[in-house]
């Protein structure tokens, strides 16, 4: 019998040679020796580089050539099918120890046994160790050693009859020939654990017993190497082959002729459409899909084992396990493919199975399911009961579907943020603490004393959320510390602002029973919530939730500080948006259930619910929100054009001003509120038709403040004449206005011969620009009269000390001047404005005459600067009156100075020519003036029509 034979009867208790083809390891089936064909390598040999002499420890001496065939020992000796008769071995080279012998698969067997039949003294100590995946991590089957301690173990007189266990014997190492061995084929535990790639034996330590050889003259020689094996199919075969199916072939890496729907070299994974219970264990068989041929898109379901129902991918249109049925909206008349149903999906609850009937959601009707009842809005799957009544904010019962409206929702999931942005999103509480200690939920804790705690959401809950009309508030709430034993009430209060003076508080009471932990969907319907009216809660209306829904400032949850805690997990809102540029329309997400009532609302409204009032009507009260009623507006029949939420009018009429076109312009009257403000009022006159001007008579000589409401002339005092009474009467009185003197009988001298007729002319040019329309109403401002006060007071400090700067004073009046030019023109554009700034234009123009009155008595003060200052002041009134060029006015201020230069030397000379060509150079910039106001006044009549055409 060959060793081969030998080692099966001793360690495998079998009677015959191992089958040279091998089969798969099942107990009842043979297994073979995985060595035979494979490489064995040994780390040393002797003879590799040159030939080496040795002697044996019987005596006998030789030489060991891997270069000679008859003299070569290589490793591969060990698997050549020979024993001890043929003369076939390995031999390591002399003097060491420490030699490998490596068995390497190169594929996943089955190990059984192990055995090397040793021609030298077998070694003192040495370990079997095997490799499943390819020799990266070796661990050990079993130590061999005389002296078991040395490796840390207890000796067991026997090899490992455990699997995993480690253990050591000293059977093997007794100095003398002969095998060593180990055997697993009889043995149950792991399966890992008799998987291999790689075998070794690791030779350690010579036997120090055979003293017949020097110490540097041992070597370790050996016949064969068995590892008996099998394939590895996991119990899915009978049999092994080659790739090309050659049966009698007795080497590896073979196949797994796999059985039980198994596929692949180890029987390691199931056909296609098969699938295991357990998808690790592969000794598992595998089973039928049984996918549909019509309804799958492929025979494989889903193999994972977190899928109990082992779904099949089901083409569109099925459903089922299998892909064996038709999905909803689908049926199958004849033959075994389903069939689209023609109905509405949002209105649609099934179709028949068999015809294709479409059956409809209540409320919903059609052929297709596609129709709501009259004067609703639908059918939509997003909204409770599929169809929506229009409500046109309670105007009209008839609506369209709004366009470009998409499904919206506001949602919180707490555990998507991190803990620390938990307080940041906007929850607030009142009564208690908002705690970021999780992430997984938002928690609130009632603070000491509180009777109550509140957690209000955030702003993206708020606002015109009307659009979630009919759908579901979602909510996921847990009371942690609450009493299992009992129920517990959470308030959900919400609160919209109808207008400026109401709101509309609603709630729905959220009862928790064991478990303390649940999720409600709140359904936005009146039946849902109670109204808070003067006297308590009661059944809140459609319009209660419709108004707080178009504009709600709170929502807010609500719980006993006894509960002590509330915690928040999820929240969801959903309601229609129309997307922005910066988020485009989906129309997969377009809904139907938003109404347009813009072609329905009544008389006076207007917009997509009737929220507005239409062009001549206004909310009743003012600001009374978009659901207050529409009446005409108030402008006491001076106009029909109103602000739609103040009711304040615009356009006045008729020199009509205020919220109402209640007031007259100032300088305009009527008799009776509702008659037009065309006539003039005491101390106006008209100076064109329909404009009145103040009359501006002189305080100092005129008997009253009135004048003639045609021509303008005031009623003078005895001795002074002049439209405006400012003027000394030359014939009856001596002196300068306003110290007029009566006189018996005046000599005619330059006062009457030159400085009357002068001032007449320049009267007379004034007056024919007044009735030109240069003049236009004004005020002064009070800050521009505290300016012309200021430089007035200043000449009169001048006057008083008889320093007369001639130029000082020019300089004073062309600055005061400008002042005024520029605020005549702020106060033009501001008096569109109306009557709201009446009041204060005519004590502006109280301040302005005042201001004239102390301008004139200062002119009194000196005759020495009678005629230049009479200049002075006749310029300053008219350009009180009107806007003029700046350069007329700089080039008339030189020549009134040099007039008043050359008038004193003339009056002191009584020469009366050089007087005369003074009063001509004076009247030449009187002309300028006139021109400059008549370019002003087209400036400003520009200016007003391009105001009424704004």
């Amino acid at each position: 019998m060959g060793r081969f034979a030998a080692f099966v009867a001793c360690c495998c208790v079998l009677t015959a040679p191992w089958p040279r083809a091998l089969s798969v390891f099942q107990r009842s089936t043979a297994e073979g020796n995985l060595a035979i064909g494979r490489s064995i390598d040994a780390n040393s040999t002797c003879g590799q580089l040159a030939a080496q002499s040795y002697c044996t420890v019987e005596g006998v001496c030789d030489i060991c050539d891997a270069s000679d065939p008859s003299k070569a020992h290589n490793a591969s000796l060990l698997n050549d099918g020979g024993d001890g008769a043929g003369k076939s071995w390995w031999q390591s080279k002399g003097g060491e120890a420490a030699v490998t012998l490596e068995l390497r698969l190169e594929q996943l067997a089955r190990f059984a046994a192990f055995s090397v039949s040793f021609k030298s003294p077998r070694p003192a100590a040495a370990v079997l160790e095997k490799s499943a995946d390819f020799g990266r991590v070796y661990v050990p089957y079993q130590y061999y050693s005389r002296n078991c301690s040395e490796f840390g173990l207890v000796d067991t007189w026997s090899v490992a009859s455990v699997p995993g266990q480690l253990s050591c014997t000293s059977v093997y190492s007794d100095g003398e020939n002969g095998m060593i061995s180990y055997n697993v084929s009889a043995l149950s535990g792991p399966q890992d654990w008799f998987y291999a790639t790689n075998v070794r034996l690791r030779m350690l330590q010579f036997d120090d017993t055979v003293l017949t050889l020097p110490a540097g003259d041992q070597f370790y020689a050996a016949y064969e190497m068995v590892v008996v094996g099998s394939c590895l199919c996991h119990g899915h075969a009978t049999t092994c082959v080659q790739p090309d199916q050659s049966q009698d072939s007795a080497t590896l890496p073979l196949q797994c002729q796999c059985l039980n729907n198994t596929a692949g070299d180890n029987c390691e994974r199931c056909l296609p459409g098969y699938y295991r219970d357990d998808p690790s264990n592969l000794e598992q068989p595998c089973k039928a899909c049984q996918c549909s041929a019509d309804g799958s898109q492929s025979i494989q379901c889903d193999p994972s084992p977190s899928s109990s129902t082992r779904q099949c991918p089901c083409r569109l249109g099925y459903t089922g396990t299998r892909c064996d049925q038709c999905a909803s909206g689908y049926f199958r008349s004849t033959g075994s493919q389903c069939l689209p149903c023609n109905c509405d999906p949002d209105g649609t609850a099934s179709c028949d199975l068999g015809t294709g009937t479409c059956l409809c959601h209540p409320g919903v009707s059609g052929e297709r399911c596609d129709r709501c009842p009259p004067n609703h809005l639908g059918p939509d799957r997003h909204v409770v009961g599929r169809c929506l009544r229009c409500y046109c904010n309670g105007y009209s019962n008839n609506c369209t579907p709004g366009a470009g409206w998409v499904q919206a929702e506001v949602t919180s999931t707490f555990g998507s943020t991190g803990k620390e942005d938990v307080v940041m999103v906007g929850w607030r509480s009142v009564g208690g603490a908002i705690s970021n200690d999780t992430s997984s939920y938002l928690e609130v804790v009632a603070s000491q004393g509180a009777k109550t705690v509140t957690l209000e959401f955030p702003k993206p809950y708020l606002g015109d959320k009307r659009t979630a009309y009919g759908q579901q508030l979602e909510l996921n709430i847990s009371l942690p510390k609450a009493d299992m034993g009992k129920t517990y009430t959470v308030s959900l209060e919400i609160v919209g602002s109808i207008s400026r003076y109401s709101v509309v508080q609603l709630n729905s009471s959220l009862v928790l029973t064991y478990p303390l932990s649940q999720s409600f969907k709140v359904t936005l319907f009146p039946g849902s919530f109670s109204v808070f009216q003067r006297l308590g809660y009661f059944k809140a209306s459609e319009d209660d939730l419709r108004e707080a829904l178009a504009n709600v400032v709170s929502l807010k949850l609500s719980f006993p500080a006894s509960v002590s805690t509330l915690q928040l997990t999820g929240t969801r809102l959903p309601y229609a948006s129309r997307p922005s540029l910066l988020s485009p329309l989906d129309n997969s997400k377009g809904v139907r259930y938003v109404e347009n009532c813009t072609s329905f609302c009544p008389p006076r409204r207007a917009g997509e619910h009737c929220e507005s009032c239409t062009g001549g009507y206004t909310v009743d009260p003012a600001y009374g929100g978009e659901f207050a009623r529409c009446v005409p507006c108030y402008c006491s029949f001076k106009s029909g054009k109103c602000d739609p939420i103040s009711g304040v009018c615009y356009e006045c009429s008729n020199n009509t001003a205020g919220d109402q076109c209640q007031y007259c312009f100032p300088g305009y009257t009527r008799q009776f509120w509702y008659q037009q403000c065309d006539r003039c009022d005491g101390g106006y006159w008209e100076m064109k038709k329909g404009v009145c001007a103040a009359c501006g008579c002189h305080v100092n000589g005129s008997l009253n403040a009135l004048c003639d409401t045609k021509t303008g002339a005031c009623s003078c005092r005895e001795g002074v004449t002049g439209p405006k009474c400012d003027v000394c009467q030359s014939s009856t009185t001596s002196g300068l206005f306003p110290s007029c003197r009566l006189c018996g009988e005046c000599t005619s001298g330059p006062q009457t011969l030159v400085i009357d007729p002068i001032r007449r002319e320049v009267d007379s040019l004034l007056r024919g620009a007044l009735a030109s329309g240069v003049y236009s109403y004004g005020g002064l401002e009070s800050g521009l009269a505290e300016e012309l006060r200021r430089s007035l007071d200043l000449i009169e400090a001048i006057l008083e000390n008889n320093s007369l700067d001639v130029y000082l004073l020019m300089w004073m009046v062309n600055a005061t001047h400008e002042s005024l030019s520029n605020r005549t023109t702020q106060l033009r554009l501001l008096f569109g404005e109306g009557a709201r700034l009446q009041s204060r234009l005519i004590a502006l123009e109280r301040a302005s005459a005042d201001v004239l009155e102390r301008t004139r008595v200062l002119a009194g003060r000196s005759d020495r600067l009678a005629a230049e200052y009479g200049a002075l002041r006749n310029a300053s009134r008219a350009l009180l009156a009107s806007t003029v060029d700046y350069a007329p006015l700089l080039r008339l201020a030189r020549n009134a100075s040099a007039a008043s230069e050359r008038s004193q030397r003339l009056i002191d000379s009584n020469v009366t020519v050089a007087l005369s060509d003074a009063a001509g150079l004076l009247l030449s910039s009187a002309g300028e003036l006139l021109q400059g106001r008549l370019r002003g006044r087209r400036a400003t009549a520009a200016w007003e029509a391009s105001e009424l055409v704004a």
